[in-house]
């Protein structure tokens, strides 16, 4: 079989946002924390997004642990966590974790369950651009919510938002290669990984998508993002990355 390498990469800042806004129920906590639950279901039935614990010694699904988080937090101090304790760093508690598909270092093709696409390509790679990134957390999907403290009052006009964010090239059918810096901005196909993995992260956006309109919310793309790469515009859309045809 053709040996295979990896070409892609993680970046230290999103290159993709999508935002659910939730603004016009912010004023319902119980259909916001219904909002929630729906998101970490999302990750059971897709492959992608799922929960995982960052402990490792949970006697419950991690899934059903967070839920369970979230209804207790509210009910005891009417706090709703709109997903801000997946936002990854070193004391998360909880991971978002999907099954990726990418080379191994023998170039053969191979699939896992991670929490951080930097740690896949430094184990996969020996370039000096995978070495670089060992200080990046890059999970398959940044999730950043906030807390909203019903306890204080109404909450902020706008407050409600939930961004997901992608920081790694991976999913796309061009990527930049980064081998090749005497030509800087030359592309390289991706296709093979973006056939296999693009198809996950769609599925669990839609889904997304869908449980936030079906609220009464907005899903859109952030067009605003001002570290997305001019390569990477024209392959992503409110539902996801535009698919190879």
């Amino acid at each position: 079989m053709q040996s295979h390498v990896n070409r892609w990469t993680v970046y230290r800042e999103p290159i993709a946002t999508w935002v659910a806004d939730l603004s016009t129920v912010q004023k319902r906590p119980d259909r916001l924390l219904d909002w929630v639950v729906s998101v970490l279901q999302a990750g059971e039935t897709s492959d992608f997004g799922r929960i995982a614990s960052a402990s490792g010694d949970s006697h419950k699904p991690p899934r059903a642990e967070a839920e369970q988080f979230c209804r207790t937090k509210y009910e005891a101090a009417s706090k709703l966590d709109l997903l801000n304790f997946l936002w990854p760093n070193i004391h998360s508690q909880y991971w978002v974790e999907s099954l990726v598909w990418y080379y191994d270092r023998s170039g053969n093709l191979t699939q896992s369950w991670t929490t951080d696409l930097s740690r896949i390509l430094h184990d996969s790679s020996s370039s000096e651009l995978a070495r670089s990134l060992d200080d990046v957390i890059a999970p398959p999907i940044e999730v950043y919510g906030m807390e909203i403290d019903y306890a204080r009052g109404e909450p902020i006009p706008n407050y409600a938002m939930v961004s997901f964010s992608i920081a790694s090239d991976i999913w796309f059918q061009t990527i930049i290669d980064h081998d090749q810096c005497e030509m800087p901005g030359r592309t390289v196909t991706n296709l093979d990984l973006h056939q296999l993995n693009a198809p996950r992260l769609n599925r669990y956006l839609q889904v997304l998508k869908k449980v936030t309109l079906e609220l009464g919310g907005r899903w859109s793309l952030d067009t605003d993002n001002q570290y997305q790469l001019a390569v990477y515009t024209g392959q992503i859309c409110d539902d996801g990355v535009v698919m190879a045809r």
